[in-house]
Order: C-alpha cells, then structure tokens, then sequence
C-alpha cells in the first residue's frame, strides 16, 4: 500500500513519522518471529519481506529529508 504525502515540511514530517512507526512495528513482527525461531518455529520468508521494507521505509525517510 503507498500512502501520498504533500509535497511540503509538514507532509514530509507526517511521511516520515508514519514510516519511522511502520519500521518500528516491523521490528517488533521481527523480534517476534526470531523468538519463536527459539522453539523450532522459522518463517525466513517473512524475515527477508520485512528486511526489504525496513530497507524501503529508510530510502523513503532519507527522500522525504530534503523536502
């Protein structure tokens, strides 16, 4: 899903503050799913879709700096 942000500072801090909550949260389904790595339970698929949009998120942040 893509969210639009305007093109202004205060587009730009809501773009980055919605993406700074959306990697936090990520991390959060990541630490879960490392701990249930611990009981036998292991979805790498899941890990490398998470990594891929955590490395998305971040080039939208450094993008959305220089508005």
């Amino acid at each position: 899903m893509t969210i639009e942000f305007e093109s202004t500072p205060e587009g730009a801090r809501q773009g980055m503050t919605h993406h700074q909550r959306k990697i936090r949260e990520l991390l959060e389904e990541e630490t879960a799913i490392c701990e249930d790595a611990l009981e036998g339970e292991y979805n790498q698929g899941r890990l490398d879709e998470i990594h891929k949009e955590i490395a998305y998120r971040e080039s939208q942040i450094e993008k959305l700096k220089v508005i």
